[in-house]
Order: C-alpha cells, then structure tokens, then sequence
C-alpha cells in the first residue's frame, strides 16, 4: 500500500511548464523527447534455443531501450511529439497555458496540464480554476484523452471526470491528419463540460445539510461494516466538520459542496493505494499518486461523490 500523502497537490508532483512556448519545449522539459519502435520478442525453450512470440512485438525506446509494453503485430505506433502537437494549436489561440506535465512509468505515458482562462467564482476568494488534462501512451490504449479538470484554489484538489462526459478520446490514428479539427474539438468539449460544472458546484455551495445528513452522504458512497470502510467514513467526516482544508470557507460549511469537497481532500491526501501488476514494486511514488489521482482508485471516488451529489441535489 501506498499513503498518498503528505498533502502535495497533483501539480506540484510534475514538472513545471510555464516556460515553455511549445509541445517540444514540454516533451524536452518532462523527457518525452524520445522515438519508441517495435521489436520482436523471443521466449526461452527447455533445449536453450529461442523462438519468436507470433503475433506480437515490444514496444521499446530508442534511446535507452527500455522496454514499455508488449503489443500485436498490427499495433501502429504513434510518437509522443505527433500524438499531442495540436495542443500547441490551443496555446496559439490564447485559450490555455502550459502548467505542469510527467513522463510516467518509464515513458508508458505522457501528461500535460494546461490551464485554462476561466474559473467559478464561489465567494471569499474560494474557487474552481479551469484546468485540461492530456495524455497518451505506448502502453496500448491507443488513443490520446484530453480530461477537463478542474482544480480547488484552497485545497488545491483536483476533480478528474475520467469516463463520461467531460473526457474526450480520440484513437492515435486520427491525431495526425487533424490537428486543427482535434484542438477545435477538444476545446469544444472542455468548455461545455465546464459550463455544466460551473453551475453544479455553485448549486452544490447552497444546498445546506445537516451533520447527520453529511454522514449519510459518505455512507452512501462507502456502504458496509468492515472496519477499513467505518474508518474511512468517520475520517471523512473529520474532514468535512472538523480538520479540513476548507471546513472554514462558507461555500463548504453545512452544505452538500462541503462533503464533496471532503471526499476529493480524502482521495487526493489520504487515501492508500494498493500497487497490483507484475512491475509494482518498481514504480515510483509519484507515479502511482499520479495515476491514482487522475485516472485510478482516487479518481474514481471523486466522480462517485460527484454524481451522488448531483443526485441528491437532483441537479
């Protein structure tokens, strides 16, 4: 298991970017710079010899032949540099900056954070910034996911819709041919979802609940008697009444925003991660907070706490 905290924010976890004018100033700046190509993969027989695994060939760098995956023969590679280029399409048109970016588990995938120019006012200086998230691998996914993903001023916990509407997929085979269409799309996408976002935490803010009703909340989204799950609950809602990060803001004081924000402060800080896969124990810290935040484990308790608010607010 792996404790996500100390409390460092997701940002502060990658590499600054904001000096960088363009997708190759980020990919050298985060190490991304790198061409991957495919090999072939051979297994060992008893009488010592090898043969050739049919079918399937190993995605490696070129540079220090690390090995990254293992894919079908009629796997197409795409480069890192073609893969997100129409990012710098968004960058020319003043809509976002470049934030902060990681290459992840050896060059498996490629993340960059670009800031938007809009946020949610939700008074006393509390407030949603916009935020995208982009990303693409070589680990066989096959598509590059733009995510919105807003981030809280004060706790500085993100919110990562990682399925749904708010996430855009686009296969790896269509990137290249357009560019434009794909940055025009993209940010037609993140502006619709963060309109809808914009207006639901604004409504969440004045929904007032009682403590007991809070309580019900974490229920909801952590239901059963083990003593891993009661724990989880009860530290919740310290979170929300007593110790946490925004338990004196008036947006998060008695009221169904307060415990949202609870559950992304418990997924973004304190919530332990469980390392599973063949490599695990070769993977970094930052590496496994990233992924769990983003688009793993925390992440998925965000979007549950998200939807059971909206639903309790019956937005």
């Amino acid at each position: 298991m792996t404790d996500l905290s100390p409390r460092v924010p997701v940002y502060r976890l990658m590499k600054p970017l904001s000096d960088c004018t363009n997708i190759d100033d980020v990919l050298k700046t985060i190490n991304g710079d790198f061409a991957v190509e495919k090999r072939d993969t051979f297994f060992l027989l008893r009488n010592g010899d090898y043969r050739k695994v049919r079918d399937h060939q190993a995605i490696v760098r070129e540079d220090d032949e690390m090995d990254l995956s293992v894919m079908k023969d009629r796997y197409g590679i795409v480069q890192f540099a073609e893969s997100v280029a129409f990012v710098d399409d968004i960058i020319s048109q003043n809509k976002a900056t470049f934030y902060t970016g990681a290459c992840v588990d050896g060059g498996k995938k490629l993340i960059v954070i670009l800031k938007g120019i809009d946020h949610v006012d939700l008074g006393n200086g509390d407030k949603f910034e916009q935020f995208i998230t982009v990303s693409s691998s070589h680990d066989g996914t096959g598509a590059m996911v733009a995510m919105c993903t807003p981030i809280h001023n004060v706790s500085q916990t993100v919110f990562t819709p990682f399925s749904g509407k708010g996430v855009l997929k686009i296969k790896h085979a269509a990137l290249a041919k357009r560019r434009l269409a794909t940055a025009r799309l993209v940010l037609g996408d993140m502006t619709s979802y963060w309109s809808d976002f914009s207006s639901a935490v604004k409504r969440l803010s004045q929904v007032t609940i009682t403590d007991q009703e809070a309580k019900d909340y974490f229920a909801m989204l952590y239901p059963g008697d083990k003593t891993r799950v009661i724990n989880t609950r009860e530290k919740l809602f310290n979170i929300y009444h007593l110790h946490g990060m925004c338990v004196k803001l008036p947006s998060c004081r008695g009221t169904l925003f307060g415990a949202f924000m609870a559950v992304l402060q418990h997924a973004d800080y304190y919530k332990l991660v469980k390392l599973k896969g063949p490599r695990a124990s070769a993977r970094t810290d930052i590496d496994i907070k990233l992924e769990a935040r983003l688009t793993g484990s925390a992440a998925k308790d965000k979007l549950s706490a998200y939807g059971m608010a909206l639903k309790l607010a019956r937005l």
